[in-house]
């Protein structure tokens, strides 16, 4: 018995119920599992190491501009990449009652990051866009995410990076809240 043999042994008696390979068919299914289970770790490990790097640049983000949280930050790029938008939009795109976004746009109002202004079509809405501030923090932050593109698909051949990014936005879709 080898020693991979052994492992998933292993995990098949600790995780499920203990499961002996009965002919070929059975090993073959068994070291599916083992490949599937390496195979998951280390997109989970990779996931993660993505997910760190994006953290961190977020992070380097709020600390280079001083004064903005995190949700402040993405708030803001929601709004630029909108242009300009209601409450409830920012609040459906940050899965977030309109609550607590309207008192995170308060304080980007009074920071001077964005700016409020009543729609010309309907008086009643309150559209929401960047202030001069929010735009210099904008074009800062579209800067960061195209280096940070720029040097991710940089180390792949060009027909990779379209698989890539293909894969990348299947990906996205499949965790999208419905």
């Amino acid at each position: 018995m080898n020693f991979s043999f052994i492992l998933i042994n292993s995990f098949f008696y600790t995780t499920f119920e203990y499961y002996e390979p009965r002919n070929i068919c059975d090993q073959k299914y068994i070291r599916k599992m083992a490949i599937q289970k390496d195979l998951l770790n280390r997109f989970s490990m990779a996931m993660f190491k993505i997910a760190s790097a994006l953290k961190k640049g977020m992070e380097d983000s709020c600390e280079k501009y001083g004064d903005l949280s995190v949700k402040e930050v993405v708030i803001l790029n929601y709004i630029g990449d909108q242009q300009s938008c209601k409450m409830s939009d920012i609040s459906e795109s940050q899965s977030a009652p309109v609550s607590t976004v309207t008192s995170i746009v308060d304080r980007l109002v009074e920071k001077g990051y964005l700016t409020r202004y009543h729609s010309s079509e309907d008086r009643r809405v309150v559209l929401v866009t960047l202030g001069t501030k929010g735009k210099e923090t904008y074009e800062g932050c579209i800067d960061k995410k195209q280096n940070y593109a720029t040097v991710s698909l940089s180390q792949f051949e060009d027909a990779d990076q379209i698989k890539l990014v293909d894969m990348l936005e299947k990906l996205a879709i499949t965790h999208e809240e419905k």
